[in-house]
């Protein structure tokens, strides 16, 4: 039986550009969606979450996050029941950091700011998992012999766990 419509449900209406999109499991049958977007600038990270039965829980076209001047493009992963989102966000080419931050399932951002996991000049697609109540997100960036990997822990509450600019995972 289908739930939704047989040629799927639209996510984002706004005229431009969207893609990158990224998605997972609410954990109730439904998903988030993340997606780049230029809706206010030349990229931004937007999500998006459908309940099971295909209504969205966010306002139409979808929520974006920490709209600033800078290029950024961003992915989630699902966190004890809300999502969290890191989206790593350039400002120059010099000038790049990953952000992270949890969303309600409303839509609203728990967090008082986005967490900075890293601030560095270049850093790859980061990926993140739970480990207990807390966030691992983990990322790549150019070393001496090619790229290094690095994660960052960041607690329920916000608070970065290990020191800054993350830990070595493989270098």
């Amino acid at each position: 039986m289908c739930r939704w419509a047989p040629d799927g449900l639209p996510v984002c209406t706004i005229p431009g550009y969207q893609g990158w999109p990224g998605m997972a499991s609410d954990g109730a049958g439904g998903v988030t969606l993340s997606w780049c977007d230029q809706r206010s600038g030349p990229h931004g990270t937007c999500m998006q979450r459908i309940a099971a039965d295909g209504t969205m829980a966010f306002p139409a076209n979808g929520i974006e996050l920490f709209p600033l001047d800078g290029d950024e493009c961003g992915w989630i992963v699902p966190f004890a029941g809300d999502t969290v989102a890191a989206w790593i966000m350039q400002f120059t080419p010099s000038d790049t950091m990953l952000l992270a931050q949890l969303v309600d399932a409303s839509g609203g951002e728990v967090w008082p700011a986005p967490v900075t996991v890293v601030s560095e000049p270049d850093i790859y697609r980061p990926v993140a998992a739970r480990t207990g109540g807390d966030l691992v997100v983990a990322w790549t960036a150019p070393g001496a012999l090619g790229y290094d990997v690095f994660a960052q822990r960041i607690g329920p509450d916000g608070t970065v766990r290990w020191p800054a600019g993350g830990v070595p995972v493989c270098t």
